[in-house]
Order: C-alpha cells, then sequence, then structure tokens
C-alpha cells in the first residue's frame, strides 16, 4: 500500500479505498496511486481527540466530511470487519495507543471487564464524585425544581446549564442521577 514509512503497513481505509490509507500504528493519509499524497501540512492527516479524548481523524468524499475515530479504522483495516455490537477494546487502556496490537473487537460487556478487572478502572461511581459528571448535585436539584414548576423547557434548561438536551430529559424523567440524590428524592418527585 502507500509507501508512508517502510516500518509501516498501510491498508486502505474501509469505505474510503480509494482515498484514504490507514496504517498499523494507527496514522491516516490521503491516497493516489496507493501512495499518499503530500499535502502542504504534510503527508500524514492531522489527529484531533473527541471530548471522551478517542484520536478522530476527518474523511471526505466529494466534499461531505465525515468524523472518523482512529481505533475503529486501524480495527476494521487489520482485525477485520465490526460485527453487530462490537467496540473496540485498548488492551492497554490507552485511547491514544492506536497499534493494531493494541486492539481487539469487544462486546461492551467485555470491555467494562477488561477495565474493571485488568486496568483497574472504577465505574458506577455517582453524582459528581464521578469523573464524568458535568453537573454537581445542586445544579441536578435546580434542573428538576425548574422544569416541575413548568416555566422552562428542556432545550432552554439544556443551555442554561451547558449540557445536551439528551441529559436534561433523562434527568427530568429520573432516569438518571437517582443514586446519588436518593431514593426517597426521586419517589417523592415522581409521585409514588
Amino acid at each position: 500500500m502507500p509507501n508512508c514509512n517502510h516500518t509501516e503497513n498501510w491498508r486502505p481505509v474501509v469505505g474510503y479505498e480509494d482515498l484514504y490509507a490507514v496504517s498499523d500504528i494507527g496514522r491516516v493519509c490521503r491516497t493516489t496511486d496507493g501512495r499518499c499524497q503530500k499535502w502542504k501540512s504534510g503527508t500524514i492527516l492531522s489527529l484531533r481527540r473527541n471530548p471522551e479524548g478517542y484520536p478522530t481523524v476527518s474523511l471526505y468524499r466529494r466534499d461531505n466530511g465525515k468524523t472518523k475515530l482512529v481505533h475503529g479504522l486501524v480495527a476494521e483495516a487489520f482485525i477485520g470487519k465490526r460485527k453487530v455490537g462490537m467496540q473496540v477494546n485498548h488492551r492497554d487502556g490507552n485511547k491514544t495507543n492506536n497499534d493494531v496490537s493494541n486492539l481487539e473487537w469487544n462486546t461492551p460487556k467485555q470491555n467494562t471487564r477488561h477495565a474493571i478487572e485488568q486496568l483497574g478502572v472504577k465505574y458506577g461511581v455517582p453524582g459528581e464524585r464521578s469523573p464524568h459528571a458535568k453537573l454537581t448535585e445542586r445544579q441536578v436539584r435546580s434542573i428538576r425544581r425548574e422544569y416541575a414548576e413548568g416555566n422552562i423547557t428542556q432545550a432552554a434548561l439544556a443551555r442554561k446549564f451547558g449540557v445536551g438536551y439528551v441529559a436534561i430529559h433523562e434527568i427530568v424523567r429520573y432516569k438518571t442521577w437517582k443514586a446519588s440524590l436518593g431514593v426517597v428524592e426521586d419517589a417523592n418527585a415522581n409521585g409514588n
């Protein structure tokens, strides 16, 4: 495939075979006649990180751009096509290590088990103590109170608190923030 670096193996990006190639260490380039095309900024495309910290790259076909996770491109090119319900697991837990030897297809359950048993990641920390929390318990109570008063929409609450609409929807429906705020509050708010 492309002759970008003799120490890397290159394969076409699945779905973009005529336009891009990905290496077995997670680099991506635009191709022409099987070779990496030289761009002003260099041969290799720039990677960005998504909010979860995973490297991504923007791929274009006829002015239509799509952001793709690099680990998915490597896995599909070197390990095989993604089966329904499967996701990429980073064996060493490092989201930026997209070397093919560090990647494998797993179910979400297997990924979680690997993170807990092999890497010591702790899941299920409730409320604002969670490393993923974007709101405080006080803000969640305020969201529920304001929505219950009926003077504000979920979309307006999302803008006000700087989170997505789905997060607000799950909060006001008592689908999230149950354990950290207590079952009693949830039951009382739902009229049970």
